[in-house]
């Protein structure tokens, strides 16, 4: 309300206006439109720091940073993790397969955004 111009009487219930000129109107909008933009930018700093992290992890996969994973980093890193399916490159490849959704049989950038 204060923003309106609107306060409430302390020494009573009746509230008070103080009259918005030109320039405190103007600078109503101003404090508003600021405020906007810093929300926008925070969303866009968060959501480059998921993409950077996204990224870094892609990066532990694809070791031979060709821009993919294949069913031999994807069973590198797994196996370092202890996951025992990851034994079978079968298994590798059979993960791969249900998240590659352009068909070449790895996992690019895009693949591994959407499988997170």
């Amino acid at each position: 309300m204060s923003k309106l111009g609107i306060f409430c009487n302390p020494e009573g219930e009746k509230l008070h206006h103080e009259w918005l000129d030109s320039d405190n109107f103007t600078d109503l909008f101003e404090a508003e439109k600021e405020k906007e933009e810093y929300d926008d930018n925070d969303d866009n700093n968060s959501n480059n720091n998921i993409m950077e992290e996204l990224g870094d992890a892609f990066n532990v996969y694809d070791e031979n940073r060709d821009g993919f994973i294949d069913e031999m980093e994807l069973q590198k890193v797994l196996l370092a993790l202890g996951l025992k399916e990851a034994a079978e490159l079968e298994n590798c490849r059979k993960m791969i397969l249900a998240f590659d959704q352009n068909g070449d049989g790895k996992i690019d950038f895009a693949e591994f955004v959407e499988m997170i």
